[in-house]
């Protein structure tokens, strides 16, 4: 197999092609094979960014509102905060996981028309 420097002074001393071996070939694209996805694969991928897309700005809105009040509970009362206050603020944060379709831009193709 060549080495990288092989190909690279092959290269620099005028050459524009380098000739393969059978068995480097096959390992190329045996590497390239590992790097492609199925048809499935590709749309699960775009499902999920869909998916991250339509909570993030759900999830950054409930975040903030959260840190805020826990800042506020921590400055109120520094030594103990209530379990009810942090099971409140857990809640509202896997609360704001769930995306209502308002929560899509306007453009989406996802989002409803307002008369459903």
């Amino acid at each position: 197999m060549h080495t990288l420097g092989e190909v690279k002074a092959h290269c620099d001393g005028g050459a524009d092609t380098v000739t393969l071996t059978r068995a480097e070939w096959e390992s190329i694209c045996a590497v390239l094979r590992s790097y492609c996805a199925t048809g499935k694969q590709r749309r699960e991928a775009e499902h999920e960014t869909e998916r991250v897309k339509r909570i993030a700005r759900p999830v950054w809105r409930a975040c903030a509102r959260t840190s805020r009040h826990m800042r506020w509970a921590i400055a109120c009362s520094p030594h103990a905060v209530s379990t009810g206050l942090v099971i409140e603020w857990e809640m509202r944060l896997r609360h704001a996981m769930t995306v209502r379709w308002q929560d899509l831009p306007p453009g989406h193709p996802g989002r409803r028309p307002r008369g459903r």
